[in-house]
């Protein structure tokens, strides 16, 4: 790599004395210059790290549906109402979730998922122009 990177002999040249394709050592060139910092891109370290953070998130976002659908469970919510309450999470909303878990009275979380059903019956009615579609 350091004789390609001086430019003293073609990297047609280099490649052939490597046994490797002339793609394969202007890839590896590149790769190269990414790590060094020398062009832009993501290492392999970053890469790897990128990785690992989404693989825990998908994980601690299961950990929190689980956790979710218990409390829900726990609150005497039919099933229909709690598929209604688990779109809440999935439309990233689980603070008016939470908030409704936590109040004294189970009515708000009933209330929270009716209209959030009335809501889902609505959009599935009505295309992208809001006009209703049966």
């Amino acid at each position: 790599m350091a004789v390609a990177r001086r430019g003293e002999a073609p990297t047609g040249q280099i490649a052939k004395d490597f046994g490797i394709s002339e793609s394969c050592l202007r890839n590896w060139l590149r790769v190269a210059d990414v790590q060094d910092g020398a062009r832009p891109g993501v290492t392999a370290s970053e890469s790897a790290e990128l990785r690992e953070l989404r693989r825990r998130n998908r994980l601690l976002e299961q950990e929190n549906e689980v956790l979710l659908r218990r409390a829900i469970a726990d609150q005497g919510v039919g099933e229909s109402e709690a598929a209604s309450l688990a779109m809440l999470v999935v439309a990233g909303m689980e603070g008016a979730l939470l908030l409704a878990l936590t109040a004294r009275d189970p009515a708000p979380l009933h209330t929270v998922a009716a209209e959030l059903a009335d809501v889902l019956r609505l959009r599935t009615t009505q295309d992208g122009a809001g006009r209703a579609t049966r």
